[in-house]
């Protein structure tokens, strides 16, 4: 009986290992698998930009602004435009400057420039995202909040009761 539950033990470990070999040399196996993953993900052609800002369109139901090009940027040549260039539509579209005051700028970047520290050189997941330095950062931030939207002066736009708001009211 011992010998028989030995016999039953033994032939199942060899069964089990030549199920192993076959499965890690004929399918291809978990380290091939994880291996083809990551080289079709980010970079290897599965997600690339487009299916990134396509990904975070549809994440952020549909919200992202459609962006700019990039020459259309204020002082587009300048290192603050092509940082903003660069670094800005990794995962969307180019934003404009004009879309934040200036403000509003420095936690929206912020928050990005976070994100893609998070996701600095990350393969497999995500294409492969780049961060500013420190200095570039800086660059970034500082062209961002000069050509940021200005806000209107008090007093500047008339009280809705004023009778140039309800003449503007009728024309328009």
């Amino acid at each position: 009986m011992q010998k028989n539950n030995l016999l039953i033990t033994a032939v199942v470990l060899i069964a089990m290992g030549i199920v192993g070999i076959f499965s890690t040399t004929w399918i291809g196996g978990p380290s091939s698998f994880t291996g083809a993953m990551s080289s079709t993900m980010m970079g290897g052609g599965m997600m690339g930009r487009d299916s990134m800002k396509g990904m975070m369109q549809e994440m952020m139901s549909g919200i992202l602004p459609p962006g700019i090009k990039p020459e259309d940027l204020p002082d587009p040549e300048s290192p603050g435009a092509k940082l903003t260039t660069t670094y800005c539509s990794q995962c969307h579209n180019l934003p404009s400057p004009l879309m934040h005051s200036a403000e509003e700028w420095p936690p929206v970047a912020g928050r990005m420039i976070s994100r893609e520290r998070m996701m600095e050189g990350r393969r497999g997941m995500m294409m492969e995202v780049k961060a500013p330095s420190s200095q570039e950062e800086e660059v970034l931030l500082e062209y961002l909040k000069s050509h940021a939207m200005k806000g209107l002066a008090p007093g500047t736009v008339p009280s809705p009761d004023s009778p140039n708001a309800s003449l503007f009211q009728q024309a328009c």
